[in-house]
């Protein structure tokens, strides 16, 4: 299933650009047991731009210290500062360029209640004017 804060899926509007310096996972508060750490040990998180990897990377690099996502907090700057895992080289993601992620658990499929919510963090330029 397809969350995002995106105005249309999967694509910037082509005005913008988005900086993005860093990667955060978190879990939903009514995870299965066992999916946080079953799912981490094999985890990887792929980004894909216009369909070539940009990105490769384990899930247990990129979860939040706190891993649960509480019901009803959004992933504002406030929760995610000191959580997020800092890219050395960030990421230009250009306006129109089509924007996926793959999430690959290993042999571990996570529980019908777990959702694992993974946020691109940076700066979106907007145009100016």
């Amino acid at each position: 299933r397809e969350v995002t804060n995106l105005q249309q899926i999967g694509v910037l509007p082509t005005s913008q650009r988005f900086l993005m310096k860093g990667i955060v996972a978190f879990f939903n508060d009514v995870s299965a047991a066992g999916d946080e750490i079953n799912v981490c040990d094999r985890g990887i998180f792929e980004l894909l731009l216009n369909n070539k990897r940009v990105l490769i990377i384990p899930l247990r690099l990129i979860i939040g210290k706190q891993t649960t996502l509480p019901s009803g907090v959004t992933l504002d700057e406030s929760f995610v500062v000191g959580e997020a895992f800092m890219l050395e080289s960030h990421i230009h993601i250009k306006g129109g360029v089509p924007i996926s992620g793959i999430l690959n658990t290993g042999k571990t499929a996570a529980g019908v209640t777990t959702a694992i919510t993974i946020a691109l963090l940076g700066e979106l330029v907007r145009p100016s004017g």
